[in-house]
């Protein structure tokens, strides 16, 4: 394959593509409804890697040999996300900070994308885990309503 110099301060296209040595598709920059998108393609051509705008949000997904997405990081709604989904697409794992005070959350999803469960911080801080049965029923796991006195609890189990 020969190759040949090029030199401009500016060049524009709709679509720009890295072939490796034997002129194979290695990674590919293009627009898609106006978003753009950086894919980065394996040896079989399988795309595993992209960065992409979406609704005005930066987003960086992984993709299996398959090219479902495994790992996505991103921002929504100006807070950063790291979702991960199983072999079907469906998302179990969700790490994030919440839309209206970015309070820290972690939640683990069953295959129908039911919360089963959750570890976050409400709004005043305040830790609490909570669980889902197989029904929807919520269930609170560990609930704290004010902060203990380490001394308090050492006297009560002291006195028990």
């Amino acid at each position: 394959m020969s190759t040949k110099e090029v030199s401009a301060d500016t060049i524009t296209a709709k679509r720009f593509q890295l072939v490796g040595d034997n002129g194979e598709l290695r990674a590919l920059m293009k627009t898609v409804s106006d978003n753009p998108i950086l894919e980065f393609l394996d040896s079989s051509s399988q795309v595993r890697l992209n960065i992409q705008i979406s609704n005005d949000w930066p987003i960086l997904n992984m993709m299996d040999k398959n090219g479902n997405v495994c790992i996505e990081l991103g921002t929504i709604n100006d807070k950063p996300t790291l979702f991960f989904t199983d072999k079907n697409g469906n998302l179990r794992v969700g790490i994030s900070l919440s839309r209206s005070d970015g309070s820290p959350r972690i939640l683990f999803l069953d295959d129908q994308a039911n919360v089963r469960f959750g570890v976050i911080a409400d709004t005043e801080g305040v830790p609490r885990v909570i669980g889902t049965d197989q029904f929807g029923t919520k269930h609170k796991l560990l609930w704290f309503s004010q902060e203990a006195n380490p001394n308090e609890n050492d006297d009560k189990r002291a006195s028990t």
